[in-house]
């Protein structure tokens, strides 16, 4: 109801006064053509504050309020509408007594009725909630009981105002978890924004107030969480997971790689070599670069996530020198693309696979985002010319990285792309890149003295 007011105007132009009644203090009653209906539903969880809090013992607890909102939602005259309860009275056992208003004529007797908490989270149809992705896509990583959504079912009675619940309380809809941020080796970063993914498509873009390590995240229960990204400072992070919220609350710790870091063959990320070592497993590759590649480039140069380079280089009967074309009969005369696919079909690259990383042949692009990842860029690139970097940066930080990593070291060699250059009436050519001027240029397919180091888009 809304609240009413009463104006006077003074019979001086410049001289206005006006008082106003507001029904929350006095209780205005029901218009004649309105029926108020008053129910008791039960507690939200058993304790007793105002919002959703940590018990800091591992649990959450919630308790209604005065004045919370509630969306009833059934048909008046066979049309979708809505009405909206509002919370009158909390019992000291947590249960709350709401109250709301329905038209005296065009509800049918014993009318089902959905019932949605916050009556925010109804969608605009009037037929139940917000898709998931509507209501959890962005957050500030802080409990919010806008984000506490729960649904009811019941029936309304006309003759004898009324409601009948088919539960006391209301159910949960989405699980919370808290997270807690740390690098490969344990230790706490703060990140200013994180995004989630999760394997059925909802993305939660969680960003704080300020920086901080721990977050709370309202998520679908039923989607098993994929990636994490974030953002520490200016600098990239990112972390791979197959798992979803054990119950309604739970705790987690993340630890999220960056640039520099290394991956596994069992899908996880170490410090280095070393450590992926220690932790007995091998590692494949180095993170060069973390984001989005975009389509049409050059080459297969898209990725979502990022890139890693192999952490060796392929070798042909001892030799890490192959052509194009052909990479001798021990390869099966396999093309230099053939090959780094062929790492797909490895067993020891089974769990990279099973979340979607692939193996390839690095593109003239694929190498320009590792290189300029690492810190060598931003760049202007002319294949014709080489590739020129506009800010004075050392393009060779792709090397010491890998190096620092524990990897084969990339040193002053020649590495071949994917990319074909074109045929004369003699010779097939494609582009490499050189590490010893720092350039992209040309030679025949055949040339027996480049190497192939393997990239790794996720």
């Amino acid at each position: 109801m809304k609240t009413t007011k009463f104006f006077f105007m003074a019979a001086l132009a410049l001289m206005t006064a006006a008082c106003s009644k507001d029904d929350d203090l006095i209780q205005q009653p029901a218009p004649a053509d309105e029926i108020t209906i008053t129910t008791t539903i039960g507690s939200k969880d058993d304790a007793a504050t105002r919002a959703t809090v940590d018990n800091g013992n591992g649990g959450l607890y919630s308790r209604w309020a005065v004045g919370e909102e509630i969306a009833i939602l059934f048909k008046i005259n066979g049309v979708d509408s809505k009405r909206i309860a509002k919370v009158k009275e909390v019992t000291s056992y947590g249960a709350a007594v709401i109250e709301f208003t329905i038209p005296a004529s065009g509800v049918e007797e014993n009318a089902p009725a959905d019932l949605v908490y916050p009556a925010s989270a109804a969608n605009d149809a009037n037929t139940g909630l917000k898709t998931n992705a509507e209501i959890l896509s962005a957050q500030d990583g802080t409990l919010n009981d806008a984000l506490d959504v729960r649904i009811n079912w019941g029936t309304i009675q006309v003759a004898t105002p009324g409601f009948t619940l088919t539960s006391a309380n209301f159910q949960k809809q989405f699980g919370i978890v808290k997270f807690t941020l740390n690098d490969v080796a344990g230790n706490t970063i703060t990140a200013s924004q994180l995004v989630i993914e999760d394997k059925s498509g909802i993305t939660y873009t969680i960003t704080p107030a300020s920086p901080t390590s721990e977050m709370y995240v309202y998520m679908d229960s039923s989607g098993n969480v994929k990636w994490f990204t974030a953002m520490v400072g200016d600098k990239p992070y990112i972390a791979v997971s197959d798992g979803n919220p054990d119950g309604f609350y739970c705790k987690s710790t993340v630890r999220m790689a960056t640039i520099g870091n290394v991956i596994a063959g069992n899908c996880r990320f170490y410090s280095n070599v070393a450590a992926a070592t220690e932790a007995g497993t091998t590692a494949r590759a180095m993170i060069a670069y973390l984001g989005t590649a975009p389509a049409g480039g050059t080459g297969d140069a898209t990725c979502s996530h990022g890139l890693a380079i192999a952490l060796e280089s392929l070798t042909n009967n001892g030799s890490k020198r192959m052509t194009w074309n052909k990479s001798g009969s021990n390869n099966g005369n396999k093309t230099a693309i053939e090959l780094c696919y062929d790492l797909n079909g490895s067993e020891a690259n089974f769990n990279l696979l099973t979340y979607g990383f692939r193996w390839r042949l690095p593109s003239v692009d694929d190498w320009k985002y590792m290189i300029a990842g690492c810190g060598g860029g931003p760049y202007t690139a002319d294949l014709s010319n080489g590739m020129y970097y506009d800010d004075g940066s050392d393009p060779s930080d792709l090397r010491s990285r890998v190096y620092d990593a524990g990897g084969d070291v990339l040193g002053n060699n020649w590495f071949w792309t994917s990319e074909s250059a074109g045929q004369d009436a003699y010779e097939a050519y494609a582009y490499f890149y050189d590490f010893n001027v720092l350039q992209f240029k040309v030679t025949h397919q055949s040339n027996n003295n480049i190497y192939i180091r393997p990239c790794l888009a996720f």
